[in-house]
């Protein structure tokens, strides 16, 4: 735990270990609660100090309850559709940047600059699919994209080249194709029913086992349960299956399995990349970068 936090803590516990002290009578000037006290206190009482590592208001109890539910509905939709093969979606936001918060510096600094490209607040959002087979199957990558101010311009982008304008597009579409991933854009860089359509029909519109229904998990976006979505998936065979509100921590393979080990991947990678680069600049090259050293999808199927 960080130094700053453990402090936070324990100058809350000093606190109510000083008002102890007044109610039972003793002068507050006789026990500071100090540092060293803390600690010998924890220690005989086998204590220790936690952090909060998620928001909600769902206790243990009630997850282990509302995931054993959902595990027994899931085998029944399976003998009752005769399903073989389930589906499991999540969507995620990825940092442009992945530099971490701490580093190295001189004693007594008070001031520590981390060179940066400033873009450490920016995000894209990452959609992850994955079969009950371990098949992983390439991402959908959403940007966020200002659109044109020439409707029909703006209508071609969206139908011709993913929603991207003409001059990104040259450098987005040999991305996409080096990478195997598919690349969007919008103009709030958020998932919606329109995406949901479309990343539906790439992966499963044209797949050999097209004849055979198929079980989608995934959360209860509004964007998947449309009612546009709801029929097209319907209408190639996918049976779409909804994660409980606030039970995805239990309940979404992706958030107890994917998300993390996806993250550090990827942020190796990026780590990779640019001491790859530090290191051509220092030897003088100049050559192209490989667009595929870096992408969610080589850290998606690691």
């Amino acid at each position: 735990m960080p130094r700053e936090e453990e402090e936070q803590l324990g100058f809350g516990s000093a606190i109510y270990a000083r008002d102890l002290t007044t109610e039972i009578c003793l002068d507050e000037g006789l026990f500071a609660a100090s540092r060293s006290w803390r600690k010998r206190f924890l220690d005989a009482n086998r204590l220790s100090l936690r952090r909060r590592a998620r928001h909600g208001q769902v206790t243990p109890d009630d997850a282990r309850v509302v995931a054993e539910q959902f595990r027994k509905k899931v085998q029944e939709i399976i003998i009752e559709h005769n399903i073989t093969e389930i589906y499991n979606a999540d969507q995620t936001a990825m940092s442009y940047e992945h530099l971490t918060t701490h580093t190295i510096d001189t004693t007594g600094s008070r001031t520590v600059w981390v060179r940066s490209c400033g873009k450490d607040k920016r995000r894209m959002t990452v959609l992850l699919l994955a079969a009950s087979s371990g098949k992983r199957h390439a991402p959908f990558v959403l940007f966020k994209q200002p659109p044109s101010r020439i409707p029909a311009t703006e209508a071609f982008n969206h139908r011709e080249q993913l929603g991207f304008g003409r001059t990104v597009w040259r450098s987005v579409k040999p991305m996409q194709e080096a990478s195997g991933i598919e690349i969007y854009c919008n103009t709030k860089g958020w998932w919606n029913s329109k995406l949901a359509l479309q990343w539906l029909e790439h992966h499963f519109a044209h797949c050999d086992s097209i004849d055979e229904e198929v079980l989608l998990i995934w959360d209860e976006f509004s964007g998947h349960w449309t009612e546009e979505v709801r029929e097209y998936a319907a209408s190639i065979n996918v049976l779409l299956f909804c994660v409980p509100g606030g039970y995805t921590s239990v309940c979404q393979p992706a958030d107890i399995a994917w998300m993390r080990p996806y993250k550090l991947r990827l942020r190796e990678q990026w780590i990779k990349d640019i001491q790859e680069q530090f290191r051509e600049h220092r030897e003088g090259e100049s050559q192209e970068a490989d667009v595929t050293a870096f992408s969610p999808h080589s850290a998606f199927a690691s």
